[in-house]
């Protein structure tokens, strides 16, 4: 395969479009070799095709069973495939051809977060941050463990950290969009997903999150954003309260024009909390 379709192949992949980087890598007609089959593999892996990244990687691995950047894909694969043991071995395998591998070891140590090991994933992030202090790949990282430990006020700092070194990044958009989402704080929320979205338009499951909180940012849902700034233990309660305030307010016969009046709103507002969300999924439906 050349190399100029291969330095195609990788832009594509830098500006989000991994469809794209698989067209390009198809019309190239030649087989590929270690370095194609990889880039091709980080593009199944991008539109989460997990089954053909293992199959990818397994070819790659037959021509060059070292290849560090084969093995890496395929155990991002087999995680998500379900085989968290095997993906575990790849990148311990790895590790140890190259164990101040920064990519590697934020991936180790991701691998640990998302499996119940913060503790492990913690000391795994700090022999990266000593290979790489202030890098966005371990920032990054960090602000998960630290969303892990309901430090989310830490992760949104740590967050706007990196984007203030890159605005664009994609993965940081989704995070601090994410956390302000969380906190209720859809109108911000919203223009951060939108961006990050944009960032990889094949990227199906991310446009559509970012569309649901941009319907979540409109005016008339702002119940939605009250109820979500509760701690999940109150929102059933809360929940409860609304609809038996609604039932003794309905059995209530006020005298007085005020006591009328505070009726009256209390049920306008009950009833635009339970049909915000219908409204504004028909909105955003003609908006499209």
């Amino acid at each position: 395969m050349s190399d100029s379709a291969l330095t195609r192949a990788e832009h594509w992949l830098e500006v989000g479009r991994p469809e794209r980087c698989l067209e390009e890598l198809a019309q190239a007609g030649a087989e590929p070799d270690p370095r194609g089959l990889a880039l091709q593999a980080m593009a199944l892996r991008q539109l989460e095709r997990w089954q053909e990244c293992v199959d990818v990687t397994s070819r790659g691995l037959a021509l060059a069973p070292d290849d560090l950047e084969l093995r890496f894909q395929r155990a991002v694969a087999v995680e998500q495939l379900g085989d968290v043991a095997q993906a575990e071995r790849l990148l311990l395998a790895c590790l140890e051809a190259q164990p101040r591998h920064v990519v590697l070891l934020t991936g180790y140590a991701s691998l640990l977060l998302r499996h119940g090991h913060p503790d492990e994933a913690e000391r795994v992030l700090t022999r990266a941050a000593a290979e790489a202090p202030g890098s966005p790949e371990v920032e990054m990282v960090r602000a998960r463990l630290l969303m892990v430990r309901r430090r989310d006020a830490d992760a949104v700092e740590v967050v706007r950290g990196v984007l203030a070194q890159d605005p664009t990044r994609a993965d940081a958009l989704w995070l601090l969009g994410a956390l302000e989402h969380e906190r209720g704080l859809s109108r911000q929320a919203a223009p951060r997903l939108r961006s990050a979205a944009l960032s990889n338009l094949d990227d199906r499951e991310l446009a559509s999150g970012a569309r649901d909180v941009g319907r979540e940012a409109r005016w008339f849902a702002w119940p939605l954003r009250l109820v979500r700034r509760l701690p999940d233990a109150l929102v059933v309660p809360a929940q409860l309260g609304v609809v038996l305030a609604a039932a003794l307010l309905l059995g209530y016969r006020p005298t007085q024009a005020a006591g009328a009046v505070l009726l009256a709103a209390f049920l306008v507002f009950v009833a635009w909390f339970w049909i915000a969300v219908l409204v504004s999924r028909a909105a955003s439906r003609r908006n499209r």
